[in-house]
Parts: structure tokens; sequence; C-alpha cells
């Protein structure tokens, strides 16, 4: 039974030892606030998008034809018929990216609405190398002349078409390959895998049913594939779309004074509180172990992402052969450098690399090489906003571009078939 005493005692040790944790919180959140250590800043993110409508508000009424990237999904969610898929952003306009190490640029998308100098699809009849991947691929964040695709031309002279897509998976860039792919039939296509984003947003992708229909009953009948009409079909439902989501944006931009970003209070409940706090990314990040975080390898998945990546890598390598043509894949990494080493699993690089010895599909591995540099981490951008945990620094810069690029020239140039034709 308590005792008066007992109970004033508990609540005494009870007050005791919530102060001290206040006390210890408060000195550890300061100590990371004065070295400048970022919090997930959810507030910096919606003030960034709110900023990026703002840009493309102020080009437009320039008369620039200009939109922000739009998301794989958004794009596939316009198209209206079973047979018809859309997988690429608007084409023959300004797009307008993120801010990172070069500011924020304006970069102009090909006839198709990927990031290619504007009639080159329509020229070639084929291509040296195609390049097939997300954002890394695309060369997000960097000016034209530091993508893969225009390193490559400029280092190599070869015919590159740049289809890379940012924010896309492994099945929508199987779509891609299909349908502005395999009609030019290109001596060498090359898929970079990003290190826990290509595989997880793949994963995603499974659940959209017509994407999965679409790539499940695709006829290579070229004569059946009209591709301009197809885009201006897609340019003008996209723009639509956009342009009612750019509206809704403007309208809340003038509930606010001077055009000044809004202040976005962050709701109370735990989800949104945690993004406040310094300490509780560098909890997240040293020592906890999820694989829900977009950018760190599913090892709990891995069997169903080797049953994925054998049956993509198997129907892209069968399609190529038939023209003589060459496979390859690359593994770039990404966030692995945010963690301690023996916190980062290597499941994915692991699979991803014996299923391509398994099936002989040239494969080059850039963790190996990224690996043996001083500070790999001099080649990624830094960002100024964290939405979580993996987006503490961006893309590749400059630098990592370049290195990344002249790895698969060396590569590719080890082996006489993928030569230029």
């Amino acid at each position: 039974m308590f005792t008066l005493f007992s109970i004033k005692k508990l609540i005494i040790n009870i007050v005791l030892c919530s102060t001290t944790f206040l006390f210890i919180f408060c000195l550890i959140e300061t100590t990371l606030h004065i070295f400048k250590y970022p919090k997930y800043a959810y507030e910096n993110v919606q003030q960034e998008r709110v900023k990026l409508i703002q840009t493309i508000l102020n080009l437009k009424k320039n008369g620039l034809k200009a939109y922000p990237r739009l998301s794989p999904e958004f794009i596939r969610s316009q198209s209206q018929k079973e047979d018809e898929l859309f997988l690429s952003n608007i084409g023959n306009v300004f797009i307008i990216g993120n801010e990172e190490d070069d500011g924020r640029l304006i970069t102009k998308t090909d006839k198709y609405g990927f990031r290619n100098p504007v009639d080159i699809y329509d020229k070639h009849s084929n291509f040296d190398i195609f390049l097939l991947g997300e954002s890394h691929t695309a060369g997000d964040e960097v000016p034209d002349g530091y993508t893969p695709s225009d390193l490559l031309r400029k280092k190599i002279n070869y015919l590159v078409y740049n289809a890379g897509m940012g924010g896309s998976g492994l099945l929508h860039q199987m779509a891609i390959f299909l349908k502005y792919g395999l009609p030019k039939k290109p001596k060498n296509v090359v898929l970079t895998i990003v290190e826990g984003l290509t595989l997880n947003r793949g994963y995603k992708e499974l659940s959209d049913n017509h994407l999965v229909h679409w790539i499940n009953n695709f006829k290579p009948d070229y004569s059946n594939i009209d591709l301009s009409i197809d885009s201006n079909k897609k340019d003008h439902l996209l723009k639509d779309a956009t342009l009612e989501l750019s509206s809704n944006y403007e309208l809340s931009l003038l509930t606010h004074t001077n055009n000044d970003p809004p202040h976005l209070r962050l709701p109370s409940h735990w989800p949104y509180l945690h993004n406040s706090f310094r300490i509780f990314r560098f909890l997240n990040l040293y020592f906890a172990k999820s694989s829900e975080f977009e950018g760190y390898p599913a090892c709990l998945k891995i069997q169903e992402g080797k049953k994925l990546i054998s049956g993509i890598f198997h129907n892209i390598k069968t399609m190529v052969s038939t023209y003589d043509g060459h496979f390859t894949v690359v593994y770039l990494p990404s966030s692995r450098w945010l963690y301690p080493k023996n916190q980062w699993p290597e499941c994915e690089r692991e699979m991803i690399s014996s299923t391509s010895k398994e099936m002989d599909i040239m494969y080059l591995d850039l963790v190996e090489k990224f690996s043996n540099l001083n500070n790999p981490k001099d080649l990624y951008a830094h960002v100024h906003f964290f939405i979580h945990l993996n987006n503490s620094y961006g893309h590749l810069n400059r630098a990592g571009y370049d290195f990344a690029t002249n790895q698969l020239i060396s590569f590719l140039s080890s082996n006489p078939n993928s030569k230029k034709q």
C-alpha cells in the first residue's frame, strides 16, 4: 500500500527524471543547432514548393512556357485508354527544377518530353546509346553540358538519347524502353539502377494495374505507333492538368501579403512534431534500421526484387539481342554515404550483381568505384531543405556526373561489341 510519503517521493522522482530528460534533450538539440546539423525541415519543403510555383508563374507572365517537373505517377494518371500510356514530361517546354548547387535551373525538353536536343529523336533512325533511369540519368539539377548524355556526346562523340525520367522505377523505365527505345534499335541500352531508389519505386509501380497491363500486352508493331500524335495528346492533357494545379497554388499565394511564402503551421501530432527537432533526425540516421525510407534497400523484399529484376533484365536483353544490340546495367550509390558502414545492408547490391552475372549481363558497379575515393560525398550536390532521412543531399553534382560518366566510358570501351556503330 502506498503511503503519502512514498507517493510524494514518486512524484518528486518523476519530476526530477522529466527535468533531467528535458535538460539533456535541450542540450543536445542546442549543440546540434550550433553545429548547423539539419533537421527534417518539413516546413522548409513546403515553402520550397511554393517558391517553385512562384518562379513558374512569374516566368509565364513574361511569356515563357514554363512548367514544373511532373511525377511519373501523375503523368501516367492522365492516360485515358487501355492501350495508351503516358511516360514523359511535357514536350518542347521549359522545366523548372529544385534548387541545388547550381541554383534553380531552367532546362528544355525535347519533342517527347525528355532532356535532349529538341529534334534528335526524329532525326535519327538509331542511337549508339539509349540511357534508361531516373533523375540521375536525366541529369537533374545540373546545367546543359554536364548531364551524362551531354558528357557522352562530348567525350566520345556517340549518338546518345537520354530517356531518364525523374522519380521513375523499374517498370516505368521498362515501359519507356518499349515505347521509345525499341523502335530505334540502339546499339547499347544502359539502365542505371540507383541504390535504394529504382527497385523500391518498382515495388510501388507493381500496384499500378494500368502500367503492368500495358507492359504485359505490349506488341512491338511499330507501324501502329505514332509517337507524334501520342505526344501531342499527352502534352495537351498534361498542360491542362498542370494549369489547374498551378491556379490552385496561385489562389493560395494571393492570401499572403507581399507574395511571401506562407507560414505553414505544423500539426501537433507526432509525425509532424518530430520534423521540428534535429535530434530526431540524428537518432534516425545513426540508430534506425528501417527499410521504409526511399533510398534504403528493402532487404525483406529482396526475393520479390530478384523476381522483378530478373524479368526486366531478361526482357530487355532478349529484345536487344534480336538486332545484335547490347544491354548494360549500372549500379549507382546514393544514400549509403549517410550511414555508418556497418549499418548499410548490401542485400540489394549483391542480388543485382549476382543476377547480372547469372544472366550474362554486362554490369558496372559504381559503388566500388566511388568507395575508392577519399570522400564520395563530394560528388553529390547539397540541398537546403529536407523531406526525410535520405534527402539530406541531392543528386550528383557536376563532378559526380563527370566521374560516373568516365567510368561508364571506360567500361563500354573495354567491350569491343559496345563500340560505336
